[in-house]
């Protein structure tokens, strides 16, 4: 994050549903498009994804960390129940300050060190590189997104890996 500058990360609240629902959606268009069938991404345009991310933010169970830069929000993840245990629901950053670090540190502020999973697009090579990096491994399970139709798999994280020295 260096080269990026000072960014803040946050707990999110109802009222930041205006802030993260276009960084939702751009984030939707730049590391999906191409993966996910194109009427997808034409209906989350037309979708009200303030109303969503509000009611998802009203939720008790679930908990959502914003990472801003510049008073702008350039990543979010998001943390609720899952069937088996922990559940990472949502993780995006926004192309511009992908690889700064900005993803690794949403997954330390939402989850510490705690054990969790997660479904990621199968044909999301960038994704699931990134996950790896940071210590998920695919249970074998899989599934078709019941909206985007596109195969996902599960990846499970036991607890968060050794912090990495940047020396």
């Amino acid at each position: 994050m260096s080269d990026l500058g000072p960014v803040t990360f946050r707990a999110a609240a109802p009222q930041d549903a205006h802030l993260i629902a276009p960084v939702h959606r751009s984030c939707w268009h730049e590391a999906y498009a191409g993966l996910v069938p194109q009427r997808c991404l034409d209906d989350l345009d037309r979708q009200d994804r303030v109303a969503h991310w509000r009611a998802r933010l009203e939720r008790p169970d679930h908990v959502t960390t914003i990472a801003v830069h510049e008073e702008h929000v350039v990543g979010l993840a998001t943390v609720g129940p899952g069937d088996v245990s922990e559940e990472l629901r949502s993780l995006y950053v926004v192309r511009r300050v992908w690889g700064g670090g900005v993803g690794r540190r949403l997954l330390h502020e939402v989850l510490g060190d705690r054990p969790a999973s997660l479904w990621v697009f199968e044909g999301n090579d960038r994704a699931r590189r990134f996950y790896e990096r940071t210590g998920w491994e695919p249970t074998g399970e899989r599934r078709r997104d019941e909206w985007t139709e596109v195969p996902e798999l599960r990846l499970r994280r036991q607890a968060a890996p050794p912090a990495r020295s940047r020396t």
